[in-house]
């Protein structure tokens, strides 16, 4: 076992990171620089999630050509443990950056061989936390409900735990080639962007908020409108009323997906518009064609991946798997 992984002392030097992976990898590198070849590995968080008062912090900044190297690095080490880390990395676990980064010192040090070592908590923790990414970002390639706008575009919300969209761009990309669409994380407020003949992009900016003043409704086809409410007919209709078991219909479908799904919705709309990165509002249907082409990418480091967590179409030296966080 690696000796980066004694227990911890009371007063101890963290790493903090911003700007999501491409930040992260950045703060990894500065910590195996920072180690001795027989110390302690720093504690690595995020900026905002720093904590501990008497502990010495240090703020790294993002670097593009930094993680492209140190990312290119993992890959020729092992491309599939790589993406293993980008998954638990992308996941919602609690302190998941200690697990990762001290597993990817692993890697880099003992090759994929580390992750079969399963009697180590940290890499316990790391596959845990990639399966559950992946898992779900599984079980929502069936769980997205698409509504047909006025412009011919297609718009899914969801609202997943972990950071599934890099993971399910290219499912949905391949299945729908010829539709254009956006699958709007809105807990995240990021979203994926595909216009038919062009790569599907993830880019940020995307918040739901009631437009004050007014109740716009999206805007939704009449095909759409009358499908929907054919759909909630239907389903009230097959529906037995002495025999309804909310708990054993939450047992089948959890509740916290019934926000999106039609036939728990109320028959009228929620006015909603979306608010894009420099904080103006506009109707999702003007939004849709405004964005295509020349979505925001932040600091040129948002760039596409596929679902094995890498990228596909790398800027020149920034081989990197952002997820336009």
């Amino acid at each position: 076992m690696s000796d980066f992984f004694t227990p911890e002392e009371p007063f101890c030097e963290e790493i903090t990171y911003r700007d999501g992976f491409a930040g992260f990898l950045c703060a990894v590198d500065e910590a195996l620089r920072r180690s001795p070849s027989s110390g302690r590995l720093p504690l690595i968080r995020a900026e905002e999630n720093t904590a501990g008062l008497f502990d010495e912090l240090h703020a790294i900044d993002t670097d593009l050509g930094r993680a492209g190297e140190f990312w290119a690095r993992l890959r020729r080490v092992s491309t599939p443990a790589a993406k293993t880390c980008f998954a638990a990395f992308c996941s919602d676990r609690k302190d998941k950056e200690r697990a990762v980064s001290r597993v990817i010192a692993r890697i880099l040090d003992e090759g994929h061989q580390a992750l079969e070592d399963l009697g180590d908590a940290d890499v316990a923790d790391l596959l845990a936390s990639s399966r559950r990414c992946l898992g779900e970002a599984h079980r929502f390639c069936g769980l997205v409900r698409f509504g047909e706008l006025k412009d011919l575009g297609w718009y899914a919300p969801i609202r997943p735990d972990c950071d599934i969209l890099p993971f399910i761009g290219d499912h949905f990309s391949n299945r729908f080639s010829g539709m254009p669409f956006i699958i709007h994380d809105s807990g995240r407020a990021k979203a994926i962007l595909h216009e038919p003949g062009k790569p599907w992009k993830i880019t940020l900016g995307f918040t739901r908020r009631e437009a004050s003043g007014q109740r716009l409704s999206l805007p939704l086809t009449e095909e759409e409108l009358q499908v929907r409410e054919d759909w909630r007919r239907y389903f009230n209709s097959i529906a037995i009323v002495p025999r309804r078991n909310l708990r054993l219909q939450a047992g089948h479908m959890p509740k916290k997906h019934w926000e999106y799904l039609p036939e728990m919705e109320d028959s009228q709309d929620h006015g909603l518009v979306l608010r894009d990165s420099l904080g103006s509002g506009s109707s999702l249907s003007g939004l849709f064609l405004q964005r295509f082409g020349n979505a925001r990418q932040e600091g040129d480091s948002n760039q596409q991946i596929d679902a094995g967590g890498y990228q596909k179409n790398p800027l020149p030296s920034q081989g990197i798997p952002d997820q336009a966080r």
